[in-house]
Formats: C-alpha cells, sequence, structure tokens
C-alpha cells in the first residue's frame, strides 16, 4: 500500500490513503507488544523457567527490546493517542513518509513525546527496527532454551519451518534508507538464502537538513490548533455554516491537509 508510492509520494497518487497506512501501523504497534509479551512471559512459562539468573537476564533483555513498541501501545490505548500520517519532501525532491503520534488537549493538538527524540519516524526505519527486534528476541530466546539443564523428560520437538515472510521482509529490506530529520540509529538488515541477518546497531539513517512538511489531522468540531512536527508555531483552523445553514448543526469529524510547511532542522 505505501511502498509502492515511495517515489511518487501521497500528493500525486490518486489510490493514496496516508490515513489507512498509519492506522495500519498503529495496530502493528499492538501486534508487536502483544508478541513481545509473549516472550516475556509465556515462554518461559513454557519452558518451565521460573527462576534464576539466566532467566532474569532474558527478561531484562527482551523487555528493552520491548520498551518502544509498548510505550507507543500503551499511549494509544490508554491515552488516547493517535498516529498522525507524515510525508516530508526534501530539498532534493526526494520524499519520505512517516508518522507523529498526537495527543489533544481541549482544541490544541500537540506531538506526544512518547517517541523520545525525534517528532516523526519513517516507514523506511520503522520496519528495520521491528525485524531487528524481533530477530534479536528470538536469539535470546534460543539462548535460553539452550541453557536449559538436561533431564530425563521428553526432549522438546523441534524442526524447521518455512514461513511466508521472505519475500516482505525483502521489500523491507529493499525499501530506501532516506530517514525523517533526527531520527536514530537503526538495524542494517541482510538476507541470504532466506536467512535473516541483523546487526542492531550498525546501520545509519540518511539524514538532510531541510524541506516541506505534509500532514493529516481528523478533528471533531468548529475549530483546531495545531502545532505541527519539529516546530514550535501552532496553526489554527476552522469552518463556519454559511449564513443560509446556520440553523443546520455542524458536520461530524474533519479533515485539514497541511501542505508545503517549512522545515529546518
Amino acid at each position: 500500500m505505501e511502498a509502492s508510492r515511495e517515489e511518487e509520494g501521497w500528493k500525486e497518487c490518486r489510490t493514496a490513503l496516508p490515513q489507512r497506512a498509519a492506522d495500519a501501523v498503529q495496530d502493528l504497534y499492538y501486534r508487536a507488544t502483544e508478541l513481545f509479551d509473549f516472550y516475556v512471559g509465556d515462554l518461559p512459562l513454557f519452558l518451565g523457567v521460573s527462576s534464576g539468573s539466566h532467566l532474569r537476564k532474558y527478561v531484562e533483555v527482551i523487555k528493552s527490546a520491548r520498551d518502544h513498541w509498548a510505550a507507543v501501545c500503551n499511549r494509544c490505548k490508554h491515552n488516547h493517542r493517535f498516529l498522525v500520517p507524515v510525508e516530508l519532501t526534501y530539498e532534493d525532491g526526494q520524499r519520505v513518509t512517516g508518522f507523529s503520534v498526537y495527543g489533544r488537549s481541549g482544541d490544541v493538538l500537540t506531538v506526544d513525546p512518547v517517541l523520545k527524540g525525534p517528532d516523526t519516524r519513517s516507514y523506511n526505519w520503522l520496519f528495520r527496527r521491528l525485524i531487528g527486534a524481533v530477530v534479536y528476541a528470538e536469539s535470546i530466546a534460543a539462548d535460553l532454551i539452550r541453557r536449559l539443564p538436561d533431564t530425563d523428560a521428553d526432549p522438546i520437538s523441534s524442526g524447521t519451518y518455512e514461513l511466508p515472510y521472505v519475500t516482505v521482509i525483502e521489500r523491507i529490506i529493499n525499501r530506501p534508507v532516506l530517514s525523517m530529520p533526527l531520527e536514530a540509529r537503526g538495524s542494517a538488515i541482510q538476507m541470504e538464502d532466506s536467512i535473516i541477518k541483523v546487526d542492531i546497531t550498525r546501520a545509519m539513517p540518511t539524514l538532510k537538513p531541510s524541506g516541506t512538511l505534509r500532514f493529516w489531522i481528523d478533528f471533531l468540531g468548529p475549530s483546531i490548533t495545531v502545532r505541527p512536527p519539529y516546530l514550535e508555531n501552532e496553526i489554527r483552523a476552522g469552518y463556519t455554516n454559511s449564513p443560509l445553514e446556520l440553523s443546520r448543526p455542524m458536520g461530524g469529524f474533519m479533515r485539514l491537509e497541511f501542505a508545503d510547511v517549512p522545515l529546518k532542522t
């Protein structure tokens, strides 16, 4: 859905559905958090590991991989935060798509600091980070299993399984490395003979100094004040009925598109 618009951007694509992409990524945060919760709680229970230094270290490491995903998940579920689609066009014409996490206080919408650093995240690097985090969790879980003591119990059945994700992962690996401004280091991912290799510390996103922002806001009410990502100034927008329609109720949810917002970092 979103990857095919990498070169043309959302503006020129008639089939562009930026909010649907953001909603899908919000659901991805929920599912990723559930996956890491499985690693933290259910897997040790299944293995019968209830104490010991290896378990404590395992839980600590898995939680560090889980932190970002769980933080955004919980802010959206419990604090009514939501993802706002963002497109950035750099001065050289290159575009990158992603999102910001927004919250509402009264009639003011501002970026939530849950991302801990940049106001936006690119899909290019978010997907790479998720693959890196999952592969890392798998390696730590495998180490926990290898440390299980030998017993007379039946051995844990094991096998090799082919999952239908190779094509998807290859598409993510082949995405551009262009990032949002100030976006931090991410995972370097390679695939050789259907084997995923991840270096969680090496790759550095491409950073560019300035460009223009485009983002979309859905709101309910006659007016709203929005603080764009990376900026301190605010934009106020609203709507009113015409004099002939004053007796009619105001409309429901409105969608605003903020275009060509200048950005320098």
